[in-house]
C-alpha cells in the first residue's frame, strides 16, 4: 500500500496536485448500478446523499459521493436517470422498462407506494 501511495504521490505531484488519501475499495461491498436503479426506484425523486444513506441501510457499504456521483452521471448519459434542476434524481422510463417490474405482493411499485406513505408524501 505504502508503495502504491509514493507512486501516485509522484505522479499526482507532476501534475501540481497533492496526495491526500489513498483507499483500496476491494474488501467494500459498493452498490452496483442495478442496485442503485433499484433503490433509486422507490426513494425518487431523491438527491445523492439521500440515496447513499438508503443504499447503506440496504446493507451495502457507505457509497462516497463521488463514487454515486460518476455512477449516477454514467446512468444519465445512458438515459436511466433524470437528474432534477433541484438536484433530485429520478428513473427515466428507459430504466422502467430494463428493470421490469413483478406482479405480486413483493411488486416494486408496492414497495415505492409503501415508502411514499412512510415518508408522508401521498
Amino acid at each position: 500500500m505504502d508503495d502504491i501511495s509514493g507512486r501516485i504521490a509522484i505522479y499526482l505531484e507532476n501534475a501540481g496536485i497533492r496526495l491526500s488519501e489513498v483507499r483500496l475499495t476491494v474488501d467494500e461491498n459498493l452498490p452496483s448500478r442495478t442496485a442503485i436503479l433499484n433503490e433509486l426506484r422507490i426513494a425518487a425523486p431523491a438527491t445523492q446523499e439521500v440515496l447513499a444513506e438508503r443504499l447503506a441501510s440496504k446493507g451495502f457499504s457507505s457509497p462516497p459521493l463521488d463514487y454515486l456521483s460518476r455512477h449516477l452521471d454514467a446512468l444519465r448519459k445512458t438515459s436511466f436517470v433524470v437528474r432534477r434542476k433541484d438536484g433530485n434524481y429520478c428513473l427515466a422510463a428507459n430504466a422502467l422498462k430494463v428493470l421490469g417490474t413483478v406482479k405480486k405482493r413483493s411488486s416494486p411499485d408496492i414497495t415505492r407506494l409503501l415508502d411514499l406513505a412512510r415518508r408522508g408524501n401521498l
